[in-house]
């Protein structure tokens, strides 16, 4: 019995594989080139919206699975027919055997070798991308009007209230997309007239998106402004998304200047919105904002520059929120906002925290001092400062600028549209606190002008000049003083010699150095010129000395002087070059009185430098000789 079944199985699986033998057999004359080329324009043009042209050749490869082969597809621009909005060396379409047998061939994936994209952006700020995605354009079109119909809007996207599922497309739409995947591709997107078009080479990927109504993701490699980089994204409601609805969504880029992740969801209702988290990371910020032609032109160089937080868009404006931040190996914590008002310059505000920052990085992305310093004949630049407007603020528990080190620094920064002013409210440094503002004008009919404004208290000298090389002329021991400044700023060089100010500051129990005052109490008087400083590591200890000068010409006028020691009292008025150490001083030296006789003041010219100071004494009008 089982073998009288058996052979009746084994005779009918043998006419099914000879069915199935004759049938692919016979496909390569059920399917001629002229049914398959027709086939493809058909598709091609369906999801283009517009004819799209095959000028070259066919080949139909239908084992192991069927295949066509299409060589030169192209789009022509709307405007000129001569130039291709999309031109496609050759495109490799997977077909549906089903629809082979039915004489209707239909195609599953595509793949396009060297495709070249031209995008136009419109004055509007559109591009033409209908031109060569009409069948997506159409579908977004059709559900901008079903969303505009639903009876309760979503209203502002910044309302983060449930998205209602609705069908977006009618059932008479077709909605059957695919995989279409692409090398050696270049996207070339035309702006404005006389600018260079900015162009995407190299590239390599593909877009998966098998029905419309279906999410949709897209991994691509390729080359921007000369550097690698790859883009992989996920969106789940992409025709929602394109319509103005929101979407989940997930955005990574990598490259090796900077990184960029972004997870949430984001719209287009009205403006563009965002609310996710973000991680950006850039290996150096300068080279960073280059690349990717931002308009920001930072003139520092911060290294491992990054930062993860929470991030929202809306109304132009993005704000950074819970934001763990590092700076060149720096951490801190913080608020930012940017936003982007038409015509007008982006405003940046923030609150950092840092426990740990190097301010001297920081002061150069604003304000780039060349090598030569003050001596250099170059313009100060201030690119950045022009570019935005700003208000920011900064603290840190530990900073550092050059070699100084600064405790529980609380700093500002604020920029408008013709002034930028840095200040630092509290800092401790060498034992004190010092509190400064830098402020820089900018739209000037001479340049521009330079406000510097010092408030010490406490400052201990002898410990600054174990990080500074102080100048001789600054005596040693903790110093009240007050620094106030304004110049030029047509160039470094003229910044320093058109410096005009004054400055002030009072010391207690202090020591100069090589310049040893209090032997003008002691002088004889004799006529003979004898110097301040025979020792080179002698200091002159002094109970006050309170200091006056104004600057103005390059030259440090000392008006106001007065050093006490326990053996009278010396005035000093005169002037000094601040860019050299060379002086010319009077100084009136007035001993101590005694409990029966009064001394009588002596008066002394001062000549030299500061480190090596000579005094005479200046006789009275009426003496009538010198001493041998």
């Amino acid at each position: 019995m089982a073998k009288k079944l058996k052979l009746p199985l084994i005779g009918t699986l043998a006419l099914l594989l000879i069915a199935a033998g004759s049938l692919f057999a016979a496909l390569p004359w059920l399917v001629s080139s002229d049914l398959m080329r027709g086939a493809v324009q058909r598709e091609l043009s369906s999801f283009v919206g517009r004819q799209v042209v095959l000028d070259g050749s066919i080949e139909l490869d239908l084992f192991p699975s069927p295949k066509a082969r299409i060589t030169n597809v192209r789009v022509p621009s709307r405007d000129n027919q001569d130039d291709n909005t999309l031109a496609i060396n050759r495109v490799e379409a997977d077909i549906s055997l089903l629809t082979i047998l039915s004489r209707n061939p239909k195609f599953t994936a595509y793949k396009l070798d060297g495709p070249q994209l031209t995008l136009k952006r419109h004055a509007d700020g559109t591009f033409n991308w209908p031109d060569i995605l009409g069948k997506i354009s159409a579908a977004t079109q059709q559900a901008k009007a079903a969303l505009s119909a639903r009876e309760q809007t979503q209203g502002d996207l910044a309302n983060d209230t449930p998205v209602q599922n609705i069908d977006l497309l009618p059932d008479s739409f077709p909605t059957r997309m695919g995989t279409v995947s692409f090398s050696s591709g270049t996207i070339i997107i035309e702006g404005e007239q006389g600018r260079e078009p900015l162009k995407l080479t190299a590239l390599n990927g593909s877009i998966i998106w098998s029905d419309l109504d279906s999410a949709a993701s897209t991994k691509i490699s390729g080359v921007y402004n000369g550097q690698p980089v790859l883009i992989e994204g996920q969106a789940q409601r992409p025709l929602a998304l394109l319509a103005g609805d929101k979407s989940a969504i997930r955005l990574l880029g990598t490259s090796d200047l900077g990184n960029f992740n972004f997870e949430g969801s984001i719209g287009f209702l009205k403006t563009f919105f965002a609310d996710g988290k973000v991680q950006i990371s850039a290996q150096a910020l300068s080279p960073l904002a280059e690349w990717l032609d931002t308009g920001f032109d930072p003139s520092g160089n911060i290294a491992e520059l990054s930062f993860a937080g929470g991030m929202q868009v809306s109304n132009r404006k993005a704000r950074f929120d819970a934001l763990d931040i590092q700076m060149d190996k720096n951490l801190g914590k913080g608020l930012l906002e940017i936003s982007f008002p038409k015509n007008d310059k982006p405003h940046v505000s923030g609150t950092f925290d840092f426990s740990e920052l190097n301010l001297t990085d920081l002061v150069d992305v604003f304000i780039k001092i060349p090598d030569a310093g003050l001596n250099s004949l170059q313009e100060p630049e201030f690119d950045l400062i022009e570019q935005i407007r700003a208000d920011i603020r900064i603290s840190a528990a530990l900073a550092k600028l050059g070699q100084v080190s600064l405790t529980n620094l609380a700093a500002t920064a604020q920029i408008s549209d013709e002034t930028a002013i840095f200040d630092i409210g509290d800092v401790q440094l060498f034992g004190g606190n010092l509190q400064s503002q830098l402020q820089v004008t900018r739209k000037q009919s001479s340049g521009g002008i330079v406000q510097l404004k010092l408030n010490g208290t406490q400052i201990d000298t002898l410990m600054a000049t174990e990080n500074i090389a102080l100048p001789s002329i600054v005596p040693l021991g903790k110093a009240d003083f007050t620094f106030s400044s304004q110049s030029g700023i047509a160039s470094w060089r003229q910044m320093a010699q058109t410096t005009e100010g004054k400055i002030a500051f009072k010391m207690l129990n202090g020591t100069a150095r090589n310049f040893a005052a209090s032997t003008l109490l002691s002088s004889d008087n004799t006529g003979q010129f004898f110097t301040l400083s025979d020792d080179e590591d002698e200091q002159d200890v002094f109970e006050t000395l309170d200091f006056a000068g104004q600057l103005s010409d390059g030259v440090v006028t000392i008006r106001d002087t007065v050093a006490t020691y326990p053996a009278g009292t010396v005035h000093f008025e005169g002037v000094a070059p601040y860019r050299s150490s060379g002086i010319a001083l009077t100084a009136i030296a007035t001993p101590s009185q005694s409990d029966t006789d009064a001394q009588n003041p002596k008066r002394f010219f001062i000549g030299g430098s500061w480190d090596r100071a000579f005094a005479t004494p200046l006789l009275p009008a009426d003496s009538s000789a010198l001493s041998d």
